[in-house]
């Protein structure tokens, strides 16, 4: 995408409001942030495939996992299941059934680590910029310090790369909801292509820190 964006024109018709490069650039944008919301979902997820037998055994991140796929499945059901439902013998088993099933996630978490049951958890980051990304890899790390606050402090380089993302994923925002505030430029758009790839690096550095 952005190979094809560089070969576009970077004039505007007189009938369109931006050029043909511009519309590409926005495109990019988006897969841009959606990979780096594909990485750490997939962190997330060989968070998940090592699930153990014990609750107490389990990281923070762990925990949350679990606690997110038992509120979602159950949420589902009674979105489904109203309470005036609750007179069928069918209705009442497929409540005690998801009830069981949940509880037994926190009894022994394995079982939802191969569960059909078990969901990806995407589109956490969707609308959010880096105090969301900061909480998510946050919970990845053995270090003490906060994502960025460790980014910060070992890599003083890459101080203010957290306003650079927001600014990249402010503008993924209003192009996902249809919102024509601000420009996108081939220049801005090789800092934002070299600041997410320089700050995944990072994030898989901070998940082996200590």
């Amino acid at each position: 995408l952005f190979r094809t964006s560089r070969r576009q024109s970077d004039a505007a018709p007189p009938d369109r409001r931006m050029s043909s490069q511009e519309n590409h650039l926005r495109y990019v944008v988006v897969a841009l942030i959606g990979e780096l919301q594909s990485y750490i979902t997939e962190m997330l997820e060989e968070r998940a495939d090592e699930l153990c037998d014990s609750w107490d055994s389990l990281g923070p991140v762990q925990k949350r996992y679990v606690s997110v796929q038992t509120r979602r499945r159950l949420s589902r059901l009674i979105e489904l299941v109203a309470e005036s439902d609750l007179v069928e013998n069918k209705k009442m088993e497929q409540l005690q059934a998801c009830v069981h099933d949940c509880a037994a996630w926190y009894e022994t978490p394995s079982l939802l680590a191969r569960s059909a049951y078990r969901e990806k958890l995407e589109g956490f980051l969707a609308d959010n910029g880096t105090k969301a990304i900061d909480r998510a890899v946050s919970q990845f790390g053995n270090c003490g310090l906060a994502f960025f606050n460790w980014l910060s402090k070992n890599y003083p380089r890459y101080r203010g790369i957290d306003d650079l993302l927001d600014s990249a994923i402010a503008l993924r925002n209003d192009i996902a909801h249809g919102i024509f505030n601000r420009r996108v430029t081939l220049r801005e758009l090789r800092v934002y292509r070299v600041a997410v790839y320089r700050l995944i690096g990072r994030i898989d550095a901070y998940e082996k820190a200590v």
